[in-house]
């Protein structure tokens, strides 16, 4: 278990799963598409109650490895996206939650919660969008002056609906997808940007967003290729 505040980013296959912990204090962002894929990368890093579970969209690469999720773990609360539809699979963790007296809550831009010195922010969405990728919860992390963001999906019209940014270490939406807008990456590189991706057949991550990462500084890390991305929280 990594010693103060940090960001774990799991290597759960295509697919995203990103723990941000201080102590005890823990929050799990997604969950990859398979259970038992999930399970095993949570006991690698010792990860046991989770304070926070925020799913940030309904796409089953974020949602599907949390089924059954709640029946073997203690969750303080849920996150969801404020969207009018989630899908099958995300409506049904928030039954499941609601039975077993989990609250829920929509991760509403501006909302905050505190996790041990780590403060979480919801930046997006900002509105309704026609894209779900685009409505994912977006959100940013601080402790002690180090900045984390989690952009979970979204794409070039949401990217470019955000205030600037400048964190210290970012997970590349969209596991890497040429669906990013290549101005927004360059300028919000992080000194350590982090791609969540699988083996697929969707090309990602794309080499014009490595290249422009590159490019803006960033040290680029992929859970295919790194394993489990541990970064500690510190200021840079």
């Amino acid at each position: 278990v990594p010693a103060g505040a940090s960001v774990t980013f799991l290597a759960v296959g295509q697919g995203d799963a990103v723990v941000v912990r201080d102590g005890p204090h823990t929050m799990l962002v997604d969950g990859g598409r398979e259970p038992a894929v999930l399970h095993a990368a949570l006991r690698r890093q010792g990860v046991g109650a989770v304070d926070l579970l925020v799913v940030t969209h309904g796409d089953l690469d974020h949602v599907g490895g949390l089924e059954g999720f709640l029946r073997g773990r203690r969750v303080g609360r849920l996150w969801v996206a404020d969207q009018p539809t989630l899908g099958d699979a995300l409506d049904a963790l928030i039954a499941e939650a609601e039975a077993g007296g989990v609250p829920v809550e929509r991760g509403r831009r501006g909302a905050t919660t505190q996790l041990g010195r780590v403060r979480v922010t919801v930046l997006g969405p900002s509105r309704r969008y026609l894209s779900d990728n685009d409505g994912s919860v977006v959100l940013w992390a601080e402790s002690g002056g180090a900045t984390l963001l989690l952009p979970a999906d979204i794409e070039a019209t949401a990217q470019r609906e955000l205030a600037p940014l400048a964190p210290d270490v970012m997970l590349v939406p969209h596991h890497g997808s040429a669906t990013s807008d290549l101005d927004w990456i360059a300028a919000t590189a992080a000194p350590v940007a982090v791609i969540s991706v699988g083996r697929n057949r969707f090309g990602h991550p794309s080499p014009d967003v490595v290249a422009t990462l590159e490019a803006s500084g960033a040290q680029v890390l992929t859970t295919l290729d790194d394993g489990d991305v541990v970064v500690p929280l510190r200021p840079p």
